[in-house]
């Protein structure tokens, strides 16, 4: 039988996972924390990284148990409640309209580096409709896109790594 969906390998998803904690957190976000907290925000790194483990972890095992299509919202409302599930999934959708808005501030305050003529928020209202559109292309395009940006997001800290070796060695 001839599969009809296009699917993202196992190999897309991780890629596109570390891309997600490279570009949000390591570029931008553990500067600016780093700055506030100091080096002790390493400790809330490791417990936040701790339970996100610990959530992935259960719901790879819910969706081994009871396979369907949907999302996590669908364990919530089979679970704890139709009410739950509609709460969980707005939650979500909620959490990830704001992350997009503060990740498309934070390109916008690197890009404006190249680019400083052009506002901040209109770089950003650009960012959000280019990743708008590229989302229209279908997972297995952006799975694709995602795992070759992640690819350069490792060779550029690579990169760096290996300049700070230097600059440390002098």
């Amino acid at each position: 039988m001839e599969k009809n969906r296009k699917e993202l390998s196992a190999w897309q998803l991780t890629m596109m996972a570390l891309g997600s904690v490279i570009g949000g957190s390591f570029f931008l976000g553990s500067s600016v924390a780093i700055h506030a907290a100091g080096p002790s925000i390493l400790i809330s790194y490791i417990l936040a990284g701790g339970l996100v483990y610990l959530i992935l972890y259960a719901l790879s095992e819910m969706t081994v148990a009871n396979p369907t299509t949907g999302s996590f919202s669908n364990f919530a409302s089979r679970e704890l409640g139709e009410g739950t599930g509609f709460v969980v999934g707005w939650l979500y959708w909620t959490g990830t309209v704001l992350s997009m808005s503060s990740e498309a501030t934070a390109i916008s305050i690197l890009i404006r580096e190249w680019v400083p003529n052009v506002s901040i928020g209109l770089l950003g209202i650009a960012i959000i409709i280019g990743v708008t559109l590229l989302n229209l292309l279908g997972a297995d395009k952006i799975g694709k896109l995602a795992s070759g940006l992640s690819g350069v997001k490792i060779f550029a800290m690579h990169i760096w790594s290996r300049a700070n070796d230097q600059v440390t060695k002098r």
